[in-house]
């Protein structure tokens, strides 16, 4: 299971950036009422919430096989770049 370093990410245009997240790591996601708008958190199978504000975005490199796992490095809405790494 795909697993992020920051713990809040906050962006303009929360939606896209947490819809981005979602489709590349298979998280679910739950609205957290902030009253007025809505923030919100990704869920890890079996784990804690992280909270996140966020979607959009492009792959930047890859995937690329490293062995036998693979990785990219992906860019989102908000210009922060990360990896994403699948270990087989």
């Amino acid at each position: 299971m795909p697993t992020i370093a920051w713990a809040d990410l906050t962006v303009p245009d929360a939606e896209p950036l947490r819809d981005f997240y979602a489709r590349v790591t298979g998280m679910t996601t739950s609205a957290v009422d902030m009253g007025g708008y809505s923030d919100f958190c990704l869920h890890e199978a079996g784990g804690d919430p992280i909270v996140c504000h966020a979607r959009g975005g492009a792959i930047v490199s890859g995937p690329h096989k490293m062995g036998q796992d693979r990785y990219c490095v992906i860019k989102d809405r908000a210009g922060a770049y990360s990896a994403l790494y699948e270990k087989k």
